[in-house]
């Protein structure tokens, strides 16, 4: 059903690598296969992708939660910007003091979910989001995501549909 789901705001809002990535990803899930890492240059528009691939799931039906994980500040900003646009309120940023739970989409950080360092016990992502909370869960430059005990997000979300982006 994702496949045949129409993008927000037209067909011509995407560039023909993204609908790629886009449909590559959607093929892989509609085989029953939960994991899915798209290797794009920088600027190609990643986090646009993301945003598009939870529209058309959700569109579909197929979205219970999802969780977009990033290694810093600045792309928590602008990952939420990109949620918001096409998810409004529906999209929200997980802090500290707040977990979101009521929010479908949460943008966190790795260092909110307690997850950063070695050392880190994932405190915030134990006590805030049972196992297999999320039905979706996507992480924004994983490839520097190999240091911590981030792969708890991914671990304690088995079921979920698993995206690396980098």
């Amino acid at each position: 059903r994702p496949l045949l789901m129409r993008y927000p705001g037209g067909e011509a809002t995407r560039r023909y690598y993204q609908d790629a990535a886009i449909r590559a990803t959607l093929e892989k899930v509609a085989r029953g296969e939960n994991r899915a890492l798209l290797a794009l240059a920088t600027g190609s528009g990643k986090t646009f992708i993301a945003v598009n691939l939870l529209k058309r799931i959700a569109d579909a039906g197929q979205l219970r939660r999802a969780l977009f994980v990033c290694d810093r500040d600045e792309l928590r900003s602008q990952g939420l910007g990109a949620f918001q646009n096409v998810f409004g309120s529906n999209a929200a940023p997980v802090s500290s003091g707040n977990p979101q739970t009521n929010a479908r989409i949460l943008i966190a950080t790795y260092q909110t979910l307690n997850v950063d360092t070695e050392d880190a016990d994932a405190s915030f992502l134990t006590k805030h989001y049972p196992e297999n909370y999320f039905s979706h869960v996507i992480i924004d430059e994983c490839h520097r995501s190999a240091w911590g005990k981030w792969s708890q997000v991914l671990t304690r979300n088995s079921k979920a549909v698993q995206i690396g982006l980098t």
